[in-house]
């Protein structure tokens, strides 16, 4: 029998929660057998739009739950595999697969709150070591886990994220100018600060506004400085339907993913599907992914930032992919590609 840890349903959908929604779906088009555990609290308040196997045990939420309920459920199902596409998991329970994503928390500690970097920092490699298997998502991200935690490179397995949407957008959400796009969590790493810096200085040349999506989490040193920008001309969405989202990279003019520190990144990926021209980082994991798909700057500078925005906005068609190119990063970044990386590692 395998389980898998569940309790992503349970949170708004970010990109680890994408990642283990989508692989979910498609381990379930693969017909493998699994059942979902979450929560017990959840029961009556969690929806199934996928018709997923789903199963509600235990008490309590979040770590609590993985580490006591979740923990205990498991030592009753005769050493059953556990899957974790998100968080640890229950550290002490040795049959299971263990994803991380990244290890930013490791790579720069004063992006998160204490808290957060110490609960993560111990409980972590635990819970790799009582893991059959790693599963990560890029090559940087597998180099980081054998740098970080001394995990054998046998022992991890690389699944890359993919495209979720679809071209099913219907302009309902038509916006009254032009407009540069963000999509992360409000996160020090994702650099807003230096973007919004550059963009509070090119908006007195430029006639777009920005718009950035996402919201900030309390484990987040989350920071700006409303000196640095006009707040008239930028737009903080919060979360949003993937349907209002579909509609801002359909409509957008750019789209800038500054972030210092990734284990994937997906919004780029997503941009690119809805043929909006992409401006990112120059930072190693966006040069294994994205390689030529993309216009890259340095983001430690302001200037270098600024510079690219406008070589960008005077080159849209020239930077545009064409659908050839379009296709091959799209072919490659598959969930039905990546699932069956995941079935290699099922008994």
């Amino acid at each position: 029998m395998i389980y898998i840890n569940g309790r992503f349903l349970t949170q708004s959908i970010t990109g680890v929660g994408r990642f283990a929604l989508e692989i979910s779906k498609a381990l379930q088009k693969q017909s493998v057998e699994f059942t979902l555990l979450v929560p017990k609290k959840y029961k009556n308040k969690l929806g199934n739009d996928y018709g997923l196997n789903i199963r509600f045990i235990g008490s309590g939420d979040s770590h609590i739950w993985e580490q006591l309920s979740l923990a205990f459920f498991m030592l009753t199902q005769n050493d059953a595999l556990l899957i974790n596409f998100t968080g640890l998991g229950p550290i002490l329970y040795k049959n299971k697969l263990m994803t991380i994503h990244d290890l930013s928390f490791l790579h720069e500690p004063k992006w998160f709150s204490k808290g957060y970097y110490y609960f993560y920092k111990y409980m972590t490699p635990i819970a790799a070591r009582n893991s059959k298997h790693i599963i990560t998502v890029s090559e940087f991200s597998k180099k980081e886990i054998i740098k970080y935690l001394g995990i054998a490179a046998n022992k991890i397995q690389v699944v890359y994220n993919g495209n979720s949407f679809t071209r099913n957008t219907n302009g309902t959400v038509k916006q009254s100018k032009g407009f540069i796009l963000g999509v992360s969590s409000l996160d020090p790493r994702k650099n807003h600060r230096l973007l919004l810096q550059a963009f509070g200085q090119l908006s007195k040349k430029i006639d777009l506004d920005l718009i950035l999506v996402g919201k900030a989490e309390q484990h987040l040193n989350f920071n700006i400085d409303i000196k640095d920008f006009d707040a008239s001309r930028v737009r903080f969405t919060g979360y949003i339907s993937d349907v209002e989202l579909q509609e801002l990279y359909a409509q957008a003019t750019l789209f800038i993913y500054p972030s210092l520190y990734e284990g994937f990144g997906i919004p780029p990926l997503e941009a690119i599907y809805f043929n909006c021209p992409v401006l990112i980082a120059d930072i190693p994991v966006f040069r294994e992914i994205f390689q030529d798909s993309a216009v890259y700057f340095n983001p430690q500078s302001k200037q270098d930032l600024e510079e690219r925005i406008l070589f960008c906005l005077d080159n849209l068609d020239e930077i545009r992919l064409s659908d050839i190119q379009r296709s091959v990063i799209l072919d490659k970044y598959k969930w039905t590609n990546s699932v069956l990386k995941i079935i290699e590692l099922l008994p």
